[in-house]
């Protein structure tokens, strides 16, 4: 399959393509955003043999397949996977990890990103297989949409439960149990500053279909239709600032997909990190209480009353 092909297709399906992940010749990902619902997807494309080229339309990252023994990443990455699988084992096939420089399919595939340097970066990508997108063209919105809602849904499940017994565990909950809560109100931030970057992105893409509309009925109607001269020159001024209008929309767009992705990108660290530092907080409450029934046990009846 061409590079030129699957660009319009994703073109044709509502898909604005943010960035395209090779590993030596072929492209591996493709990272887009839907037109039609503002989420974010990276499309898996291996085996199809995308031959990757200087110019595609996106910003390219390059990956190296990491081989056994010569793992040089944080064990930090795989804690995370882990962590990530335990909470939401269903969606195992549906993400990527990526910790810095690493991206992370599963334990046997590991790769390397050769051109990214922000070493404090940590996201997750919601991943859909092209064979799958091609076949289920009606529920991609549906599905990726449904996949985010669960995440958010359930991390705001556990921090409820967590806040709870972390209140109740401190010696002194004011400082601690704050700065927990100051965490997830930044996650809860961060969410709502996507949101309305995601309503800007749609309104956005929804004005420049339109003009696109009008401006292709316009040139539909001038090229079937005989005007006089003063006629034809209306017309032409029309469809100048029509097409102004769009190359403006598009630079606009173009700025509110970056913010977008940003936006995105940073909710899932911080999320990243909360599910985290809950999964490994609650193993300690856990621990911590089995313990001390341990101990308790060790005083005879008589003597606890």
């Amino acid at each position: 399959m061409s590079l030129q092909k699957i660009q319009n297709f994703l073109k044709e399906h509502q898909q604005d393509i943010l960035e395209f992940w090779v590993e030596g010749r072929y492209v591996n990902y493709i990272r887009t955003i839907n037109r039609n619902n503002g989420l974010i997807t990276m499309i898996k494309v291996i085996g199809y043999k995308i031959a990757s080229e200087e110019e595609m339309g996106g910003k390219t990252f390059l990956l190296e397949k990491i081989e056994h023994g010569y793992e040089d990443y944080s064990d930090k990455l795989i804690l995370l996977y882990d962590t990530f699988i335990k909470i939401f084992p269903e969606n195992k096939q549906h993400f990527l990890l990526q910790m810095s420089n690493y991206l992370m399919d599963d334990r046997d595939n590991i790769y390397r990103i050769l051109n990214f340097t922000n070493s404090h970066y940590q996201t997750v990508h919601w991943i859909i297989n092209l064979e799958w997108f091609y076949d289920n063209l009606n529920m991609v919105e549906h599905e990726v949409n449904r996949l985010h809602v669960t995440i958010c849904k359930k991390t705001e499940q556990m921090y409820e439960k967590f806040i709870e017994n972390y209140v109740n565990f401190m010696n002194k909950p004011e400082h601690d149990v704050q700065i927990v809560q100051r965490v997830w109100h930044r996650y809860k931030e961060q969410n709502t500053i996507f949101m309305n970057g995601k309503k800007l992105y749609l309104d956005i893409a929804k004005l420049e279909n339109n003009i696109k509309r009008e401006y292709l009925e316009m040139d539909s109607f001038h090229t079937t239709t005989s005007f006089n001269f003063n006629e034809s020159l209306r017309k032409s001024h029309e469809k100048k600032e029509l097409r102004k209008k769009l190359s403006n929309l598009m630079q606009i767009r173009h700025k509110a997909m970056k913010e977008l992705n940003i936006h995105w990108n940073l909710s899932y660290h911080i999320l990243l990190e909360f599910l985290f530092f809950i999964t490994e907080i609650t193993v300690i409450l856990s621990r911590f209480h089995t313990l001390f029934v341990e101990l308790e046990n060790m005083i005879p009846p008589s003597i606890k009353d």
